[in-house]
C-alpha cells in the first residue's frame, strides 16, 4: 500500500500504527474529505466550507487521535472516559471553535477548496488550531481509486 508506506519489512508496531491510520482515514477521513469536496464545489448558499481535522494524541490506551475523542473535552470527562487525564488547553480550543460556530455560523481561518490540497484547519499536540499540511486531496484520490478497483475473484481470503 504505497500511499500509506506499509511494507512487509515494517516492524510489527509500525505496521499496526500504519494500519490504524489507514483504517481511520478509510472510515472517517475519506468520507469527510469527499463531503467537503462536494460542499465546496457547490458553494451552498454562498458560504465557504471549512474542514477540521483533529490529530491530537490523547495517549488513551495507545490509540492516538480517534473518532469521538473530542466529546469529553466538549461535554466533560465523565461522559466517555472518566479515568483519563485531560489537557485543559485542548478543552479551551475545542470549546472556542464550538462557541464561534454557534454564534457566527462559521470559523475564522482557512476555507477548504478543491483548488488547494491543504485548505483545512488542524488541531494537534500544541492544542492550537493551525492550517493543516496533510494532502487531503491525495488521500481522497487514493481511496477513489481503491473504490473503483474490482476485487480479484476467488481471492477474498488471500490477504
Amino acid at each position: 500500500m504505497q500511499h500509506y508506506n506499509i511494507t512487509e519489512t515494517d516492524a510489527r508496531e509500525d505496521k499496526l500504527w500504519k494500519l490504524f491510520h489507514l483504517a481511520s482515514e478509510a472510515t472517517q477521513g475519506y468520507p469527510a474529505a469527499k463531503e467537503a469536496l462536494l460542499y465546496s464545489a457547490a458553494k451552498l448558499a454562498g458560504n465557504s466550507v471549512q474542514l477540521l481535522r483533529i490529530i491530537y494524541d490523547s495517549h488513551y490506551q495507545g490509540l492516538g487521535a480517534f473518532h469521538m475523542m473530542e466529546l469529553p473535552y466538549l461535554f466533560g470527562p465523565a461522559l466517555l472516559l472518566p479515568n483519563q487525564t485531560y489537557d485543559p488547553r485542548l478543552k479551551t480550543s475545542l470549546q472556542s471553535v464550538l462557541r464561534q460556530v454557534a454564534y457566527t455560523g462559521k470559523l475564522e481561518g482557512t476555507a477548504f477548496s478543491p483548488d488547494t490540497r491543504y485548505g483545512y484547519m488542524e488541531l494537534g499536540q500544541s492544542a492550537e488550531w493551525r492550517t493543516g499540511d496533510y494532502d487531503i486531496l491525495s488521500m481522497a484520490e487514493f481511496w477513489d481509486k481503491v473504490a473503483q478497483t474490482p476485487c480479484p475473484s476467488g481471492n477474498y481470503g488471500a490477504y
